[in-house]
């Protein structure tokens, strides 16, 4: 999955986060409150048709189309975000080259559980993980006092006393530490935190969820035992092949109803297209 993380937006006078994702030969836009999703799912096909409705005088490829549109809702400033009776619409004017470029995304509001499986899941996933790292960092600490202590027993001096440290301890450590407390009147920027929590490691967790997903979902009716979320391989590059190869026969498929309706069409003096 190629993923361009969350990052901050607004829609009037609210805050949300906002995504695009790319798997499967799919194109998703989601859109969050944190409290609940809105979500644009396309794929390379209707990606094509929508080109062609709002932008007919450019030709291209779906995998160019998708990644110039992930470029410009990433960038946000060529983006306009407004509500409307089933959610939001994502409004883009921006140009290529000398040409306007315009798109509107329809996102509709999911049900919980697509909440779940977008933002709930991957951030308990992601406390497991930063639970992790903190043992791992912990145990690298204690390896160095053990090895300061090694060195001090064979007559090791410090030369800059204001470097001594005392020996870690875990317990102490987390026991001093004082919980930052959480006021929503003090002016934190919650949108922002949550873009930063998310920029490493989101990403990853969600792929290796939604890919334990897809192995799911494969021969349904037989039983597979549970996977865990950390360690599950996929075949490498086999997807991608299948979906590149799939885009290639539709482009090709594309190009030759075009020459044929061409071809039944009178001559006449076209404008130019721009091919992307």
């Amino acid at each position: 999955m190629e993923s361009s993380g969350w990052s901050k937006v607004r829609a009037g006078s609210d805050d949300l986060v906002i995504r695009t994702d790319f798997m499967n030969d799919r194109f998703q836009i989601l859109l969050t409150d944190l409290a609940s999703v809105w979500l644009m799912s396309h794929s390379s096909q209707e990606i094509l048709k929508s080109c062609e409705k709002f932008n007919p005088l450019i030709e291209s490829t779906p995998d160019k189309l998708i990644t110039h549109l992930r470029s410009i809702i990433k960038g946000g400033s060529s983006c306009e975000i407004v509500p409307d009776n089933s959610g939001f619409t994502l409004h883009i004017s921006s140009k290529l080259d000398t040409l306007p470029f315009k798109w509107s995304f329809p996102l509709k509001l999911q049900e919980s559980e697509k909440f779940r499986k977008y933002v709930t899941l991957p951030m308990l996933f992601m406390i497991l993980e930063s639970k992790s790292i903190e043992e791992e960092l912990c145990n690298i600490i204690r390896d160095k006092d053990r090895e300061i202590e090694d060195y001090k027993s064979s007559s090791a001096q410090l030369t800059r006393r204001y470097l001594e440290t005392r020996t870690f301890n875990k317990e102490d450590f987390f026991a001093k530490r004082n919980v930052r407390s959480v006021d929503s009147s003090n002016g934190s920027d919650f949108f922002g935190t949550f873009c930063q929590a998310t920029n490493h490691s989101y990403s990853a967790i969600s792929n290796k969820i939604l890919t334990n997903e897809q192995s799911a979902t494969v021969g349904a009716g037989d039983y597979k035992p549970p996977v865990d979320v950390f360690t599950t391989s996929r075949s490498p590059g086999s997807s991608k092949k299948i979906a590149e190869a799939q885009r290639l026969e539709a482009l090709k498929r594309r190009l030759r109803e075009e020459e044929t309706k061409e071809q039944s069409k009178p001559t006449k003096k076209n404008k130019p297209k721009l091919i992307l």
